[in-house]
Order: C-alpha cells, then structure tokens, then sequence
C-alpha cells in the first residue's frame, strides 16, 4: 500500500519541472513539518518520495534544501515546539496572540523562500 502511493506522488512530482517542482516540495515538506511535529518522523515521510523523484544529485541538493527550509518555517510557529511554548508562557504571551503578531513575518519569509527556489530551479 505505503509503495503503490510513494509510486504515484514520484510519478506525479517527475512530471513537474523546474519552478513547480521545488515549490511543490517545499509547500508539501512546510505542510508536513505543521502536521507532523518530529523532525525524524517527517524526514521519514518525504525523503521516499523526494529519492525516488530525483534525476540528477544537483536536484537532490534543491530538493533537501527544500525539505529544510519549508520544515525550518514550520518550527517557527508549529505549537507543540517546546521552544516556542516555553517562550510564550514564560513571557505570558497568548498563542494567538502570537500568531496574530508574527503572521505577517512568517508570510514574508514564506515568500522570500519561494522567491528564492526561482534561481535555484533555472540553475538546475
């Protein structure tokens, strides 16, 4: 079962390329860094299918920086992060007053990210 959807989600991400295919794997590897706290368990997750949609070893250097910075952006606001609970409650700062404040940086580091994978998907 777990080889028939790693089969399907490479075939799909090879059919992309250049731009859209580094977007999709820093969106998909952001949105798994949200819903999977653990680093490992989330490596665990995208690594099958980023191995088996890789052509070329300068695509799988794009594809793990990627990975980084799309899981990077997670940890920042993900709320079971110890490091950001633990700040927000020793300065007694609200979740989602935490949230309201930092959305906008957030939404700016996520595009300076996609802005960023331009380059590297033309080098490639």
């Amino acid at each position: 079962m777990s080889e028939a959807i790693v089969n399907g989600l490479t075939s799909g991400i090879n059919s992309m390329g250049g731009y859209a295919f580094f977007l999709v794997l820093f969106l998909s590897s952001l949105l798994i860094g949200v819903a999977v706290p653990s680093t490992s368990a989330s490596a665990a997750l995208i690594f099958p299918i980023i191995a088996g949609a890789m052509q070329s070893p300068e695509q799988a250097i794009g594809a793990v920086t990627m990975y980084t910075m799309g899981l990077g952006i997670a940890n920042m606001f993900t709320p079971v992060q110890a490091v950001v609970l633990g700040s927000m409650d020793r300065s007694g700062v609200d979740y989602r007053d935490f949230m309201k404040a930092s959305a906008g940086f957030i939404g700016m580091q996520i595009a300076i990210a996609m802005f960023v994978i331009a380059p590297m998907a033309t080098a490639i």
